[in-house]
């Protein structure tokens, strides 16, 4: 024998699974952001420093959930209680609660719709978000979720959190509404009495009268 892996497949699976469990020993949970990759660490073993652990995991989450996982790597998954089943309910909750978190971030009052930019992508070591959505594409996962109709069963409780099926005008619409009601309180104009609003006005940054 002079070292040759005899067997590619077979070895990075195994590296794979070794990622997953030092991450589990690590951080307590099998939640690894997509853009996860392994720290030039010692707490890490060095073969694995720089390996896309996030993106490989998913890789597997999703041949686990197609059925396409042979059958020597579903019985070493089961084994070791590295979850794979759940996969897309867990995404889906987390879907969720960075869409709460997202309302927060932004400052979006409780009672209005809102989306999220396509490009958007949850920004990696920012304490306002979980660590387990650093990396999330959830502009992205949006998108798919409004117009291709991913997580299906999961759409009332997005609209439960304010996120909006409708386009992107009516959204902007219910904005300008909004602010518009706003200034009427702010600058003590009565009901139904007409106005104007300068062409230069904005919105004052940090003031408490306006969300």
């Amino acid at each position: 024998q002079m070292g040759f892996i005899w067997d590619v497949p077979k070895e990075r699976f195994t590296l794979l699974v070794k990622g997953i469990m030092v991450y589990h020993k690590l951080y307590g949970d099998f939640v690894i952001p997509e853009r996860f990759v392994v720290p030039n660490d010692q707490a890490w073993p060095e073969k694995l420093w720089g390996y896309k652990l996030g993106e490989r995991y998913e890789t597997l989450r999703n041949k686990a959930a197609t059925a396409a996982l042979p059958p020597y790597q579903a019985q070493f998954v089961k084994k070791h209680g590295i979850p794979l089943d759940s996969y897309r309910d867990m995404m889906a909750e987390r879907i969720l609660a960075a869409l709460q978190a997202y309302k927060l971030s932004m400052n979006i009052h409780p009672g209005l719709k809102f989306t999220v930019a396509q490009s958007f992508v949850v920004p990696d070591g920012d304490t306002r978000w979980d660590r387990s959505m650093w990396g999330l594409l959830l502009g992205a996962a949006v998108g798919n979720i409004r117009y291709r109709n991913d997580y299906l069963d999961y759409h009332e409780r997005f609209r439960s959190v304010g996120l909006s099926f409708d386009n992107q005008y009516e959204i902007k619409a219910e904005r300008v509404l909004a602010a518009l009601q706003a200034y009427k309180l702010n600058m003590n104009i009565a009901s139904g009495q007409e106005f104007a609003i300068p062409v230069k006005f904005r919105v004052p940054e940090k003031d408490a009268r306006w969300d």
